[in-house]
């Protein structure tokens, strides 16, 4: 990720700008910064995620890809590669705005341009702001991290069942669209 902006930017600024060709924007502690746009196979991994929660967890709440989402009010404006939502917190979104705090349940499908600092900084922020279960996905690995808020993560292999709510899908399931 690069920085394109060294002045503190609030949402109501950084909304008026355009993403530059090949990037989106997204806005850190007020400061504006590129990241890369995703990849036909990581969208295709995205979707995949996003129908499985959607068919899985269908009434308790939503599912969206490129979930953007306000940790903190003023000066982020941030996306996950797949947000969750419960159906009752849904509801309280100003349709105009993006949703104030994390998604319950994000999840960040890796990149090559992803660090770990990165992600162990998405992760803090997340669970700083309302997340209770945050994943990691490798596309490459075929692997799936769930670590919830209280507790240790667990790692998913290919051929294993991943608990989502009250029902399973095999990590296989999550990239099937993807190979």
């Amino acid at each position: 990720m690069a920085s394109v902006s060294t002045a503190l930017v609030t949402v109501e600024e950084f909304r008026r700008m355009e993403d530059p060709p090949g990037f989106r924007l997204e806005l850190h502690n007020g400061e504006v910064v590129k990241v890369t746009r995703p990849k036909y196979k990581h969208a295709l991994i995205q979707m995949r995620i996003t129908e499985l929660f959607n068919s899985l967890l269908k009434g308790q709440g939503r599912a969206l890809p490129e979930f953007a989402f306000r940790p903190y009010p003023q000066h982020e404006l941030r996306v996950a590669d797949v947000g969750w939502i419960p159906r009752g917190r849904e509801e309280q979104i100003d349709r105009e705005d993006n949703l104030q705090g994390a998604p319950d349940i994000v999840v960040e499908v890796l990149s090559p341009s992803n660090t770990i600092p990165e992600m162990l900084k998405k992760k803090a922020l997340c669970f700083n702001t309302g997340c209770v279960e945050f994943w990691l996905v490798d596309p490459v690995e075929q692997l799936v991290e769930i670590i919830p808020v209280n507790g240790a993560g667990h790692l998913y292999r290919k051929g294993e069942l991943i608990p989502i709510g009250q029902k399973t899908c095999l990590v296989d399931d999550i990239f099937s669209e993807a190979d």
